[in-house]
C-alpha cells in the first residue's frame, strides 16, 4: 500500500490509525488524534457516500480521505471494494 500524504492532517490520521492497532499505544494514538483534529479541513457532508461510516473509521474530513486508495480503505476501515470505489469518486479534486 503505498499512502500519500498532501497535507498534514492525513499524515496525522495514519498515524492515528497505525497506534490504535496496537493496544499498548493508545496514548501515542490521542496525541495523534489531537494533531489531526488541530488541522483544518472540510467535513464531509450528510449525503457523502458512507459518511457515517468513515467518520466512525476516522476519516471526518475530505483531507483525511484526499491520497487514499481503495486498498486502505479496504484494509484499514473495513470497507468493501465497491464501497472503496464509490467513497473515492466522490472525493473531489481539492
Amino acid at each position: 500500500m503505498a499512502a500519500e500524504f498532501r497535507r498534514a492532517r492525513r499524515y496525522y490520521l495514519r498515524k492515528r490509525l497505525y497506534y490504535s492497532r496496537v493496544e499498548e499505544n493508545e496514548g501515542q494514538a490521542s496525541v495523534w488524534r489531537s494533531k489531526q483534529e488541530s488541522e483544518p479541513g472540510t467535513a464531509l457532508s450528510s449525503d457523502f457516500p458512507y459518511q457515517e461510516l468513515l467518520v466512525n473509521a476516522g476519516y471526518s474530513t475530505l483531507e483525511d480521505i484526499d491520497g487514499a486508495d481503495a486498498d486502505e480503505l479496504c484494509e484499514i476501515a473495513g470497507f468493501t471494494a465497491s464501497m472503496a470505489i464509490t467513497i473515492l469518486s466522490a472525493v473531489p479534486t481539492i
